[in-house]
């Protein structure tokens, strides 16, 4: 007769049989290469230019931006380099992807640091 689990133990082994089935490889259900990445594409520069306008926003309030500045750097220099080296862009060689992508970011950060800090401070909202 088999023992009757405790709620506790019958969620502990479905917790760990969905877990242990995260680890059988699964087979692709689109090949590898025609598996496109805009979609990664599309979520880091989305990541990168929200990045830099909560940096915006900090600088405008007098507050330390980098902290969301220099991860905004480092996933617009990621996007821009895949931007210039993808095939489907532009092409460039890795070292010449590399060396626009870092000018691009530089530009991007010093606009949005710099010029950036330049809009009006707004006034908080009373309750």
């Amino acid at each position: 007769m088999e023992k009757k689990l405790t709620r506790r133990e019958s969620r502990e082994t479905a917790f760990l049989t969905a877990f242990a089935a995260t680890f059988e490889p699964e087979e692709p259900t689109v090949p590898a290469e025609e598996h496109a990445a805009p979609d990664a594409f599309a979520n880091q520069l989305l990541a990168a230019a929200t990045l830099w306008a909560v940096s915006i926003y900090l600088r405008s309030k007098n507050r330390c931006c980098w902290p969301a500045a220099a991860p905004a750097a480092f996933l617009s220099l990621v996007v821009f380099q895949y931007l210039f080296s993808s095939p489907e862009m532009c092409g460039f060689s890795e070292e010449a992807s590399l060396i626009a992508g870092a000018l691009l970011t530089a530009v991007i950060g010093v606009l949005c640091l710099f010029r950036g800090s330049g809009l009006e401070k707004a006034e908080e909202p009373s309750l």
